[in-house]
């Protein structure tokens, strides 16, 4: 995330005993925790390997290097640590423009430890020290080549054809604006019946009434049938209007 100065940042352990690195990057594309305040005085571990294993993918890396950053050379503080309370939290200031980075590694678990711990997540809080929104906001990166972009606008609704294969991406543009989003299959619907997304099949199928990432990450409808699948979630902290993208295979 970028701040500005002014800007505070929170990182707290949700559900304890998970650490934390928080990386620090100027705008001169080098390590840079006096931005924040602190001293990056360990090896920012979990970039550094995603860098090592070459995975050119990942949207994370790709934004890192149009900064000019070169992942192998950034530093992070350690937060928390193996026995850390559970809502333990840590809040840095922004004095100078900056772009945070916070990781949550995992280490590798073994069967037979007497005392398990499983990675969990982290919260982030941002307080924005200026009110206000800028006039324009800068999408994230497309999953592949974009073969169309919608932007619906507030109190409006509108319908569009996917294909199987593609992906479907759908932004909070200005962020706080909810969306309803719905699926039918076409098959079904050229011989004139309606077969949509139904919770009630999906939670059944899935034991998640939300669908995450993972082997429990499809929509169902009615006849048992898959219709999508979610295959990343992202949230980006800024407010209004909704843009979908349909984007042609990887």
């Amino acid at each position: 995330m970028r701040l500005l100065p002014g800007d505070e940042l929170t990182v707290v352990d949700r559900f304890g005993r998970q650490s934390a690195e928080v990386t620090v990057v100027g705008r001169n594309g080098l390590a840079d925790g006096a931005a924040l305040g602190i001293v990056l005085d360990a090896p920012a571990r979990t970039l550094q390997g995603l860098a090592a294993r070459g995975d050119v993918g990942e949207p994370l890396l790709a934004d890192l290097v149009a900064q000019g950053v070169e992942p192998d050379l950034l530093r992070a503080v350690e937060l928390f640590g193996e026995w850390s309370a559970a809502g333990v939290r840590h809040t840095f200031s922004a004095v100078e423009p900056a772009t945070a980075l916070v990781a949550a590694p995992a280490r590798t678990m073994r069967v037979d430890e007497a005392s398990a711990n499983p990675p969990s997540d982290l919260l982030l809080e941002v307080r924005r020290g200026t009110r206000g929104l800028p006039s324009e906001f800068e999408l994230p990166a497309p999953l592949a080549d974009p073969v169309l972009d919608l932007r619906i606008d507030k109190s409006t609704a509108c319908s569009y054809e996917v294909k199987a294969g593609q992906y479907i991406q759908v932004i909070d543009v200005e962020g706080r604006q909810c969306s309803d989003f719905l699926a039918f299959g076409s098959h079904a619907l050229d011989e004139g019946i309606e077969r949509g997304l139904d919770s009630t099949v999906t939670r059944s199928l899935m034991a998640n009434a939300y669908p995450q990432p993972g082997l429990h990450g499809k929509f169902y409808d009615q006849d048992m049938q898959p219709l999508v699948e979610v295959v990343r979630g992202r949230r980006r902290a800024v407010r209004g209007d909704v843009a979908r993208r349909v984007d042609g295979r990887l």
